[in-house]
């Protein structure tokens, strides 16, 4: 229990950063397309030169961070600084390889996306590619070191103050080419706070300065490439529609476009909390053959995370058009369509397909599955960008998801000797979807009330929420409706079948 319990500590600091880092990154967003109501176009070029970054900063990176998940503990002590050493030594040539990159692709990319005049622009963010590849380890490195506490506090400070040197230029009506040399001032500094820490760093190990050995270094950059490469593909998947839509239909449709093509905020974090637990759990059992407790295990997870996911894709999916006028205002009207289409998505987030398979021994498998999504979404895409325009490629990409995740389920199946229904308890499934239905036709009686869209976006969630709460509660599944956080799930898991 203490063990359980100071991991759960762990974890809260972790994802407590992580969600101000969220909140913030959203904030930014949402205050942007509002500064920039009257003028789209000038937020769509902000969110180009940011599309550059995202597109290609996870390739660079290229699997260090997580590679330190499996080295640093498996070191000894007097080993960690060299190591520790060897990864800052491999993130600075990245990320100086990264900053000629960026550098490089300027032109070509003001002519991709039809914004010549945003090439300063894609220069000055290669600083800022350079910085964040060079401190890219920074958050893992904390955890692994358990200062939890610090990594929260730290990331925590970077969001706030990221929110200060975006927003704050905008307001003041800055040209946008100085919001970017704000944001790069800032990584460069989050570089340097690194580098003194490091130095200073003396508890856990000594940081010396001398160059690391050849041999280890090669077993590092074994290890991590397939992770770098899994990662590398994943993104520039989820970023393909989004630099099709840039290129084809230019700034202010791309800006339309972007801020619909999005994951329901926050969702990601209260996924990754289970998943982190249920994850290693499967891992064991399959060490141990244990196929059925899986099956057991998976589908308890599964229920727990519908209770959450289909309620909330029902609700969005009714309430759409209001929700991105309340909060973007009427310029982003049209966003709402596509944020549809991109819900269509939600309910495959039930589970961790990809991470499933990776545990069970499978890594390789992720990686060509993930390639052949890749080239469906890409032929998709471009086929669709043309019968359909804006649409196209959000079409595209969420049929290329469900293919994706068909093959996975299938893969697992096969590899675990399991059906379908031994993973996913689809009574249960049905019910909740029911229920959720019912709930979003009672919260269509706020269309009626004559008042704002905020003001019938309220009243709607009100009705939505005691209705699915009352509903719930009569069904019985209330209990777990609120043991959905890790701590909860990882007892239910672990306090079974445990020997003393």
């Amino acid at each position: 229990m203490p063990h359980s319990d100071s991991l759960t500590k762990k974890s809260a600091f972790v994802t407590s950063g992580r969600f101000v880092n969220a909140g913030m990154r959203f904030l930014v967003n949402l205050t942007v397309a509002r500064i920039f109501a009257e003028r789209v176009a000038l937020n769509g070029e902000y969110q180009q030169v940011w599309l550059l970054f995202n597109t290609f900063f996870p390739i660079f990176l290229f699997g260090i961070p997580q590679s330190i998940y499996y080295f640093y503990p498996r070191s000894d002590y007097d080993q960690r600084g060299a190591f520790v050493r060897q990864s800052l030594l491999l993130l600075q040539i990245l990320g100086g390889v990264f900053f000629v990159f960026l550098f490089c692709m300027a032109p070509y990319a003001g002519k991709l996306y039809g914004t010549p005049q945003l090439i300063p622009h894609f220069r000055w963010f290669a600083v800022y590619g350079f910085a964040m590849v060079a401190a890219g380890f920074f958050d893992t490195l904390f955890i692994v070191m358990n200062r939890h506490r610090w990594q929260a506090a730290v990331m925590a400070s970077e969001a706030v103050l990221f929110f200060c040197a975006t927003v704050v230029p905008i307001y003041l009506g800055a040209a946008l080419i100085t919001v970017f040399k704000c944001v790069t001032a800032l990584a460069l500094v989050k570089w340097v706070f690194v580098l003194g820490v490091l130095a200073s760093e003396k508890r856990e190990f000594r940081l010396t300065w001398t160059l690391p050995q050849w041999e280890k270094i090669k077993t590092q950059l074994a290890y991590a490439a397939p992770l770098g490469l899994t990662a590398a593909v994943g993104y520039l998947s989820i970023y393909l529609d989004k630099n099709i839509i840039s290129g084809y239909f230019g700034s202010a449709t791309y800006a339309i476009y972007v801020y619909g093509a999005m994951e329901v905020p926050f969702v990601a974090m209260v996924l990754s909390a289970i998943n982190n637990v249920l994850v290693p759990e499967i891992s064991r059992m399959h060490h141990e053959g244990q196929v059925q407790k899986i099956s057991r295990v998976w589908q308890r997870a599964i229920s727990k995370t519908s209770l959450l996911l289909l309620p909330m894709w029902i609700f969005l999916m009714i309430w759409a058009v209001e929700l991105y006028v309340s909060i973007y205002g009427a310029p982003y009207r049209a966003s709402s369509l596509i944020f549809r289409i991109y819900l269509l998505k939600l309910p495959l987030r039930i589970t961790a397909y990809n991470m499933v398979l990776s545990v069970i021994g499978y890594p390789n498998l992720v990686f060509r599955i993930a390639l052949i999504e890749m080239g469906i979404n890409t032929a998709l895409s471009l086929t669709f960008v043309r019968w359909w325009g804006m649409p196209g490629p959000a079409i595209a990409t969420v049929i290329a998801t469900y293919v994706q995740v068909i093959v996975l389920t299938r893969v697992i199946r096969t590899k675990l000797s399991l059906r379908v229904r031994d993973i996913f308890p689809w009574r249960h499934l049905m019910k909740v979807l029911s229920l959720s239905l019912f709930a979003g036709a009672v919260s269509l009686i706020a269309y009626v009330a004559p008042v704002a869209y905020w003001a019938q976006l309220i009243l709607g969630g009100a009705l939505f929420g005691v209705t699915c709460l009352v509903l719930f509660w009569r069904s019985g599944d209330i209990a777990l409706l609120f043991n959905l956080p890790t701590f909860s799930l990882g007892r239910s898991f672990r306090g079974k079948n445990r020997e003393p």
